[in-house]
């Protein structure tokens, strides 16, 4: 996914408002970048994908986003 061109980042926010702004924010910078709504969502992108950095909110439901931070750091 990342070529070295440019910075891949994941955004993980349960709101729609919240996520695309960011996105629009990131990608006017230059980054491209991913969204979810989940972080069930955003686990299953990390399987297929990588990505530089990954920035989620910490209120989320079923799983917080410290809790999605725990699993991807997991060995």
């Amino acid at each position: 996914m990342n070529d070295g061109a440019r910075n891949a980042i994941l955004v993980v926010d349960d709101d729609l408002d919240v996520r695309e702004t960011i996105a629009l924010l990131l990608n006017e910078h230059g980054y491209e970048t991913f969204i979810c709504s989940s972080a069930e969502a955003a686990m299953a992108l990390l399987q297929k994908n990588s990505f530089d950095v990954v920035l989620t909110d910490i209120r989320m439901p079923l799983v917080t986003g410290i809790e999605l931070l725990e699993r991807i750091h997991m060995p």
